[in-house]
């Protein structure tokens, strides 16, 4: 009879890391649609302070700027899979643990930094998803991906019902009880099965053979040509969409702002969902587009979506939720195409690193932002989303020019 780790090898021998990524990520799209919508609420409703969360982001914001330049030397160290399980099981399972408990409110924070610090595994993560398969795999791997995230929100919409016969604090506690252990279960399949990539043993060869170069000399390719813009994209991005995520769910409940009930952001996710629905439907035309062509796309999506909540959501809640749909695709959508034109240009030797670096750079804007804005925010709610417009204006710039680069680069080819 064959041993266990033969029939392992036998049976999970033609899935690559990008495959157990996608087949273990729902425990994810799940948990993350709930939380898009109502974590911050939640946190509200469990006694933490506007203020305090924002302190928190900005905490959490100043740890990933220290930690994320090493995120290359640790994922050396240790390997890329031990960076990531050990993120998420700090950031999610015992973050979520921590909500669930009836613990003081100093904890709650703790948690959220917890949770927020879990983004520090994303260079690692990305790096193990993309090695070992093709670029076409990858921008199809990357969209499939985001379509997962999407469509999580099928099923928040029960939350509605907890919600108006709880209260936000006791139906956000049985939703994060019941995604618990789903998260744990795909944590514990990813020990099982994720395996060391191409890309980590070259690294640890040139380490060995003395041919690794320094982290500057490694980097400084990436940043060249369209290296900047791309990264600046990358940087703003973050910023942005982490002060929408943040504190959207405050402004639509606060009578300055929307003043919606807090039951019906149980419906903001299924929003997303039936966009995420439409690409999945499209996902094999949508694939064929370059990965420049869908950014652009994602951009005219978020700046739709924040003019439609700027303008004060005229027609109502089915605009919040046409609004709500448009600007979380278009995050998505945006975080697939960036990331797949991104790790497609970056030198193989230089992915994880510069992820790093540009990552640290962006975590240290919110952690200036984040806390600054977070009273601000919920007082003027609508010059919020007007200056979300803006910030994506100013990506479409980037896009633009990252478009004239390649241009200019085409013509002046031989």
């Amino acid at each position: 009879m064959p041993s266990f780790k033969v029939w392992k090898t036998h049976a999970f021998h033609s899935w690559s890391n990008a495959t157990i990524f996608l087949v273990t990520e729902p425990s994810w799209s799940l948990t993350a649609a709930w939380m898009s919508s109502y974590l911050t609420v939640y946190l509200v409703a469990l006694h933490a302070p506007v203020t305090a969360i924002g302190l928190a982001i900005g905490i959490a914001g100043l740890l990933q700027a220290a930690l994320l330049p090493a995120v290359g030397w640790v994922s050396r160290t240790i390997g890329r899979k031990s960076v990531i399980q050990i993120g998420d099981v700090l950031g999610w399972v015992v973050a979520i643990g921590l909500w669930i408990a009836d613990v003081s409110v100093v904890w709650v924070l703790i948690a959220l930094v917890l949770n927020q610090l879990s983004n520090v595994v994303t260079p690692a993560w990305n790096g193990l998803f993309s090695e070992d398969i093709t670029v076409q795999q990858r921008s199809h791997g990357y969209l499939v991906l985001q379509i997962l995230t999407i469509l999580g929100g099928l099923v928040v919409p029960m939350a509605a019902i907890w919600e108006r016969e709880m209260g936000v604090a006791r139906s956000g506690r049985l939703v994060l009880i019941i995604a618990l252990p789903m998260l744990a279960a795909s944590i514990a399949v990813r020990q099982w099965l994720l395996h060391e990539s191409s890309g980590e043993k070259a690294e640890r060869s040139a380490r060995q053979s003395g041919t690794w170069q320094k982290t500057w000399p490694r980097i400084r390719p990436a940043l060249r040509g369209q290296g900047i813009p791309l990264a600046m994209l990358r940087v703003l991005a973050q910023f942005s969409f982490s002060l929408f995520i943040t504190f959207a769910p405050l402004t639509f409940v606060n009578r300055l702002g929307l003043n919606m009930h807090a039951d019906q952001l149980a419906f903001l996710p299924l929003a997303a969902s039936i966009f995420g629905l439409g690409l999945w439907i499209g996902h094999r035309r949508f694939a064929t587009l370059s990965p420049y062509t869908s950014l652009g796309l994602s951009i005219a999506a978020l700046l739709l979506g924040f003019a439609l909540l700027g303008s004060g959501a005229a027609g109502g809640f089915v605009t919040v939720l046409l609004a709500w749909g448009l600007v979380m695709s278009g995050q998505s959508v945006f975080w697939s195409s960036q990331t797949t034109y991104w790790l497609s240009w970056v030198p193989d030797f230089a992915r994880v690193d510069i992820q790093g670096y540009v990552g640290a750079v962006g975590a240290l804007l919110v952690s200036i932002g984040d806390p600054l804005l977070a009273a601000w925010v919920v007082r003027h709610p609508f010059l919020f989303y007007w200056g979300n417009f803006g910030l994506i204006v100013v990506l479409g710039l980037l896009w633009f020019s990252i478009g004239h680069l390649t241009a200019s680069r085409s013509d002046s080819s031989p």
